[in-house]
């Protein structure tokens, strides 16, 4: 994997380029959720193609990178091709004046002498008059209520204290991180929400703890799996009259 050793801000790096250097990122930081081992593990992993990934990263590039984007280097059925047309086309209308007047792709890397781990974000949309950080999310939640519930499970709120944190300490300006969210379902009409400092607090504190936990197991003299505790559902556990 490419390497950067010292901390900048990067402009005119592509996506591609962006994910082949070595660092900690807020998507890593969520694998790491999922097991030490598998983020330890993840330039061996294998994946499928999937047409709501595809989906989501089309939005990005027509969106962010309109003078790179090319229908046709995606493979998407023609259901999916009428889609993301409704998504681009909304998206627009609703947040182009933003994308259009601050800054977009940006990459930002910072040696965290402290951990001694290099931190990586790719900001999809800065604005430094007004310290703001703007993340487009393609999703099946078609209201802010519904993203809200999945933003905890997706940790979004991991990614929101992640990015504060990194663009603070690259001494970037930043007063508040907003989701533009543009729906992936019918009528694909697009909106914007912004993370509470409850949800960023929790955010810091769960990757702190995920940071720490993964130079512990990196010390350990193999790498061993983590088990995770499978409970009785919630619900089960209410019947059994073992929750209040």
């Amino acid at each position: 994997m490419r390497k950067i050793t010292t901390s900048k801000t990067l402009t005119d790096l592509s996506n591609e380029d962006y994910h082949a250097i070595d660092a900690i990122s807020a998507s890593g930081l969520k694998m790491m959720s999922k097991s030490f081992k598998l983020y330890y593990l993840k330039s061996q992993l294998k994946r499928k193609r999937s047409g709501a990934l595809d989906i989501g990263t089309a939005l990005h590039e027509s969106l962010l990178e309109p003078h790179l984007f090319n229908i046709n280097n995606y493979s998407l059925t023609a259901s999916e091709t009428e889609s993301l047309s409704c998504m681009i086309n909304n998206g627009k209308l609703m947040f182009g004046d933003i994308f259009d007047n601050n800054t977009n792709e940006l990459s930002c890397f910072y040696k965290n002498k402290d951990l001694g781990l290099m931190q990586k974000i790719r900001i999809d949309s800065y604005d430094p008059r007004a310290g703001i950080i703007y993340d487009l999310k393609s999703s099946k939640s078609d209201n802010a209520e519904d993203f809200a519930k999945d933003a905890y499970k997706y940790g979004y709120h991991i990614q929101c204290a992640f990015y504060i944190d990194v663009a603070k300490a690259l001494g970037m300006k930043v007063n508040a991180f907003a989701f533009m969210v543009v729906p992936s379902v019918t009528p694909f009409e697009p909106f914007c929400v912004q993370a509470t400092q409850e949800l960023m607090e929790q955010g810091r504190s769960e990757y702190g703890e995920l940071i720490d936990g993964f130079k512990e197991w990196l010390n350990q003299p193999s790498q061993p799996l983590q088990y995770k505790p499978l409970n009785l559902p919630t619900y089960i556990r209410k019947m059994l009259g073992l929750l209040d």
